[in-house]
């Protein structure tokens, strides 16, 4: 239910905001602050770091936009996403949160059903989306609370997540989990049901969110095959904006982690769902300051990674 209400409300955003998004895409100046800003923005309207990525890699491909233009975008589009994870924590406020947006979910019902528009449907679509979202978010936390109330299951259960504190296999955790389900912000919310439950803690949470930020390069890696040398480019800019980022926060945490782990806790109070969406959003705005001003260097190892095609001589030459 999860994952069908993230898949039908980030298409659905896409095509009622697709045709203004990608107007705004390809009018972004040369200005890289500009372009950071226009990447987390749009982000966040269509909820996919991915959709955005792939739409870049496809301006590039078509002459649109520069690679440095690109990278702004593809930093920006890192913060866009953490606004899921924002959203789907208010799911440990005391509100019964399913509640409220299974009623959103049958507005969107109602709407789809009784519009004669595409724009109308497409709006009752997101509305469901949106409904479907924690609706299985609750589903997911119910059947954890439920396993971790049974007495002969639940030490099992404990010690299986509780046992998993190696940081590079956690990070390797969210680098294949995110690549299998194409999407952070899926992740973010089974971390979100879990940690809920008590089975997972916020440093493990914090490791396998480092490696869902690469693990979502695989699709613009997948989108970028068999275009032009500059958008493949652009989906390497993608993930060695990514790997670095990676790179420069693990070493923090594994030198600071403890004050890293207080200072989150600090900002967010007791809440572990908290915690885990203020950390993302953390991680990815630190991660485009520390990296935005090195954008041209990165632009130029992707060119480096992506050399240009050779050219095929002609016979007689």
């Amino acid at each position: 239910v999860f994952m069908i209400g993230m898949k039908t409300m980030g298409s659905n955003l896409e095509r009622a905001a697709g045709s203004s998004m990608r107007t705004m895409l390809a009018k972004v100046s040369n200005n890289r602050f500009a372009g950071v800003g226009i990447g987390a923005a749009v982000t966040a309207i269509i909820n996919s770091s991915s959709a955005t990525t792939v739409m870049i890699v496809g301006f590039v491909n078509v002459g649109l936009m520069s690679l440095t233009q690109a990278g702004a975008i593809i930093m920006g589009a890192n913060i866009g996403t953490t606004i899921s994870a924002q959203i789907m924590s208010l799911q440990s406020i005391n509100i019964n949160m399913a509640a409220v947006f299974s009623a959103v979910a049958a507005a969107g019902l109602v709407i789809n059903m009784t519009g004669k528009s595409g724009r109308s449907k497409q709006i009752g679509n997101i509305l469901i989306g949106i409904g479907f979202i924690f609706i299985g978010l609750q589903f997911m936390s119910d059947a954890v609370k439920v396993l971790t109330a049974d007495e002969v299951i639940a030490p099992k259960l404990d010690a299986l997540f509780l046992s998993i504190d190696n940081p590079f296999l956690l990070f390797l955790i969210g680098v294949v989990l995110t690549g299998l389900l194409q999407s952070s912000a899926a992740i973010t919310g089974i971390l979100i049901a879990l940690a809920g439950s008590g089975l997972i803690t916020i440093e493990q949470a914090m490791f396998i969110t480092m490696g869902s930020n690469i693990g979502t390069c695989a699709t613009s890696l997948i989108a970028s095959m068999g275009t032009s040398t500059n958008a493949r480019r652009a989906a390497v800019i993608h993930l060695l904006f990514n790997v670095l980022g990676c790179a420069v926060f693990f070493i923090l945490m594994l030198a600071f982690q403890k004050y890293v782990v207080e200072g989150i806790i600090f900002v967010s109070g007791g809440s572990v769902e908290r915690q885990i969406a203020n950390f993302h959003t953390l991680f990815n705005l630190l991660t485009t300051l520390v990296l935005l001003p090195f954008l041209k260097p990165l632009v130029k190892l992707a060119q480096v990674i992506v050399p240009e095609r050779k050219k095929t001589q002609k016979q007689g030459d």
